[in-house]
Formats: structure tokens, C-alpha cells, sequence
């Protein structure tokens, strides 16, 4: 499809830009299932073919969903095991760090 170009690096600019506000918990989770059902598509994987791209995503985007955030922390003081229910497999709740496991 001639629009899934645009569309990735429509998501990957977005998700280079979002910092860790809450408001971005839904977004950032379903942006990254996105752009990984367009690398398993056999015929969109040379968009994300070389090894720059690849490194970029890491840095950019995946590393920085699995740290602590202060929110995070405040959940798991406040209610441990809802903070360990969201990030388990089989959850209902897309949570950042989950989603790049």
C-alpha cells in the first residue's frame, strides 16, 4: 500500500516526540504495535531494513518506554499489585513497558 510509508514515519515522528505524561499511556503502546505489525509484513521490512533505523527505534523509542517513571513508582507505593497486574501477560492494560517486551 502506498500510504504505509507515509503512515510509519507519521507514528515514528510522533513517538520520537512524546515524553512520559500520562496523556501519552494509550497513544504510545497502540503507535508501537503499529509500526510492529508493519515490520512483520514481509513486504514493509525494508522500511526498517538497515541498521540505523533499527538502532534509532531502540534509542529512541523503545529504551525510553521501559525506565521508571515517577508515575510508575507513586502506583506501586500506592497499589502494588494493580502495578504488577497492568505489565503482566495476559492483561487487559497496554501498558509502555509491556508493549516493548
Amino acid at each position: 500500500n502506498q500510504w504505509v510509508p507515509k503512515f510509519v514515519q507519521a507514528v515514528w515522528d510522533m513517538l520520537t516526540r512524546t515524553n512520559e505524561k500520562g496523556r501519552f499511556d494509550q497513544l504510545v503502546p497502540k503507535a508501537i504495535r503499529f509500526l510492529t505489525s508493519v515490520v512483520e509484513k514481509e513486504w514493509h521490512k525494508k522500511l526498517f531494513g538497515n541498521e540505523k533505523a533499527i538502532k534509532t527505534f531502540a534509542e529512541k523509542v523503545i529504551i525510553p518506554q521501559l525506565k521508571l517513571r515517577e508515575s510508575d513508582l507513586e502506583l506501586f507505593e500506592y497499589n502494588g499489585l494493580e502495578y504488577v497486574r497492568r505489565d503482566m501477560e495476559g492483561s487487559d492494560v497496554d501498558t509502555r513497558r509491556r508493549t516493548t517486551a
